[in-house]
Order: C-alpha cells, then structure tokens, then sequence
C-alpha cells in the first residue's frame, strides 16, 4: 500500500519528470558542441540533489546507505565535475 497521500502525488511525479528532464539535457548540450556546459550542468545537478538529500527526512530515499554518506558523496562529485569541466574543451590528441 502506499503510505503517500494522493495530493503529494503530483509533486512526486514533477520531481522525477524534472529530474529526467535535467539529465536529458546533459548529453543534448554536449551533442551541440557545449561539452563544458554539459559537465557543469551535470555538477549543478548533483550538487543540488545532495543539498535536497540534506533536507529530505531519513526512509523517503534508498535506505542502503547513510544521508552523511550520501551527502558527502554528492558534494566531492560536483566539486570533481566543476574542477575537471575545464579539460572538457581540450583538442583531441592525434
């Protein structure tokens, strides 16, 4: 049975639609030639869900690991993301 009131449905719903759409971008900007844009975009995007993973109470998401873990994890990839976007843009070796 699902433990969700019916009004907070839609809400869920938005946020995997939101977050599908965000991650759908990744690869269409860098598609178009905006590599570095598409990895900045990809660490705005896993630092905000670490943020949002700091706020949401302990049993809505995957209980495999701790929020800690899960925070942390998220806020040293983005901060990997932005430190290497530069060499996105590099010229390929022949």
């Amino acid at each position: 049975m699902d433990d969700c009131p019916q009004r907070q449905q839609p809400y869920r719903t938005l946020a995997v639609v939101a977050v599908a759409a965000w991650l759908a971008a990744v690869p269409a900007l860098s598609l178009l030639g905006h590599r570095r844009l598409a990895i900045i975009w990809l660490g705005a995007e896993v630092l905000v869900l670490a943020i949002i993973r700091l706020q949401r109470p302990d049993g809505t998401w995957i209980a495999a690991r701790s929020r800690a873990f899960d925070v942390v994890f998220g806020l040293l990839l983005a901060v990997g993301l932005f430190a290497l976007s530069y060499y996105a843009n590099l010229p390929r070796v022949r």
